[in-house]
């Protein structure tokens, strides 16, 4: 069974998912009955990272070509192509880094129900093993040796092709999940054993909470008032969050305060204190040593570099 991407691919650039809404999430519309996407793409040159984001789908970014570094959370993942990056939905993450004569990289991304909905049985929550695992700590990065051993490679090929010519060969949405679970049965392998839980559809009750903080985190806002919104008590809400974040609160609330300032610093001329205090920082040497720690650069710097070459970073 061939591994080779199949020819008549077509990569699309990576500018079309730059399309956010409100709240910073992609909303990619996926069928309400197969709710599946798969989508190669070609990226530009990234050298500064891109705003993070977040959205209620699974996904695996499977780089082609080039290599890179991609954030998921507080961690920065190394990528070279054939490697498999196992992203889980609601932690925010962005590829940081992106360089090689060829950047692409193909990207599958479902809905948990898909594989394991309402009512599902504990053997189904196991092919989302790899989700678990990473949520347990394990690295979110298979390497492309060890998926090739797997015969995850050979999986996701054999899913490209299918899905590629569904339409016009009259394959069925059964056939296509069937090759999605093998192929997370087969990088089911490469991870920890992960007791099969529950536990993914169970963090969806968060989801308003994000998008809540996405509409106001220039405010202070306290765990005590994050956990009442869920309506938990603190200590579960502090577990549950980072269970499902990867982060604490107050972790995940500086993460999207500084990805606004980074953006309104690439967008706007407002003064860099001004852009602090908009983003929710009263303390400017706070905001300034969190934002270098970051984005490795302080804002004033960010500030100059755009002034000087508006080729150094990627739109916002």
């Amino acid at each position: 069974m061939t591994s080779r991407l199949p020819d008549s691919l077509a990569f699309l650039p990576f500018d079309l998912i730059f399309r956010v809404d409100g709240e910073r999430r992609y909303p990619l519309e996926l069928d309400p009955h197969f709710p599946l996407a798969i989508h190669a793409f070609e990226f530009p040159v990234i050298k500064t990272g891109v705003p993070l984001s977040w959205h209620e789908r699974l996904e695996l970014f499977c780089p082609v070509a080039g290599a890179g570094e991609f954030r998921i959370g507080e961690s920065l993942v190394p990528f070279a192509a054939g490697d498999i990056l196992v992203v889980d939905n609601l932690r925010l993450h962005a590829i940081w880094k992106f360089s090689g004569r060829q950047r692409r990289a193909v990207v599958v991304t479902f809905e948990p129900r898909l594989v394991a909905g309402f009512a599902a049985l504990p053997c189904d929550h196991g092919f989302l093993s790899i989700f678990h695992a990473v949520r347990r700590g394990a690295s979110p990065r298979l390497p492309a040796a060890a998926v090739r051993a797997s015969g995850g490679r050979t999986a996701l090929v054999r899913l490209i092709e299918q899905a590629m010519t569904a339409a016009s060969r009259g394959v069925s949405q059964s056939r296509i999940k069937l090759l999605l679970l093998e192929l997370l049965d087969s990088l089911g392998t490469l991870l920890p054993p992960a007791p099969p839980s529950p536990v993914l559809p169970q963090v969806d009750r968060l989801v308003p909470l994000l998008r809540w903080l996405e509409q106001n985190y220039s405010r202070k806002i306290s765990v005590a008032e994050g956990a009442r919104i869920v309506g938990m008590s603190e200590a579960r809400f502090m577990r549950r969050f980072r269970q499902a974040t990867g982060s604490t609160f107050v972790e995940y609330l500086n993460q999207i305060r500084l990805r606004e300032a980074y953006r309104l610093l690439c967008e706007s001329s407002l003064p860099v204190g001004e852009i602090a205090e908009q983003c929710g920082f009263c303390d400017q040497s706070y905001f300034d040593r969190r934002f270098k720690a970051c984005f490795g650069i302080p804002p004033r710097e960010l500030r100059r570099r755009i002034g000087s070459d508006k080729s150094a970073t990627v739109s916002c």
